[in-house]
């Protein structure tokens, strides 16, 4: 997360905290482009912390156990952001 693109990754992290979603819902909701989302949903599955629901357009992301184990550090590290 203390990437370039760490707080867009955050933001989409805590939207997927709520509830699944696909890459559209999250940019409308974030007010980002929608191949920006895609970009940081690839980096994010890529390393383990959002796992894909389904196929095709309109297929869902949601957050692994491995971003799981790792909020307790993050929650630490970024002062409570995370919520």
């Amino acid at each position: 997360m203390g990437t370039r693109g760490g707080n867009a990754r955050l933001r989409i992290c805590t939207l997927l905290r709520e509830k699944p979603l696909n890459a559209n819902q999250l940019s409308n909701s974030l007010n980002l482009n929608y191949r920006t989302v895609k970009h940081h949903l690839e980096t994010l599955t890529k390393n383990g912390f959002v796992a894909e629901i389904g196929t095709g357009y309109g297929k869902a992301y949601t957050l692994t156990e491995e971003f799981d184990r790792i909020s307790g550090y993050l929650e630490e590290e970024l002062g409570g952001k995370l919520k």
